[in-house]
């Protein structure tokens, strides 16, 4: 009767922690699309700051669209960091939960 009981909570647990781990695997695809599509726009930022640091004499411009350039690309370079650390710890922290002692006969 015990025996059953602890059969029955490790194949719930299982269950469950195949769940989890497709959400987690979900959230991962989304985290790296989010990462991805905040690639495109950082280059963008960094060309124009990039030609605009070039520039010599008369065409040598500070104003507003270069701040805000600037501001652009440190943000987006924080968001990038900020993103690819929340996918590594994920990854890592899911990883080690995954592999819990279960009974003798039972899958993970």
């Amino acid at each position: 009767m015990f025996l059953t009981f602890l059969s029955c909570c490790a194949r719930f647990l299982a269950h469950w922690m195949r769940v989890v781990r497709c959400c987690i695997q979900e959230h991962r695809r989304m985290l790296e699309k989010a990462l991805a599509d905040t690639a495109s726009p950082l280059s963008v930022a960094e060309e124009c700051l990039t030609r605009r640091e070039k520039r010599m004499g008369i065409d040598l411009v500070h104003d507003d669209v270069e701040r805000h350039l600037t501001k652009v690309g440190v943000e987006l370079t924080a968001n990038l960091r900020a993103q690819y650390d929340t996918i590594r710890f994920n990854v890592r922290s899911k990883a080690g939960t995954s592999q819990l002692n279960l009974p003798h006969g039972t899958k993970n």
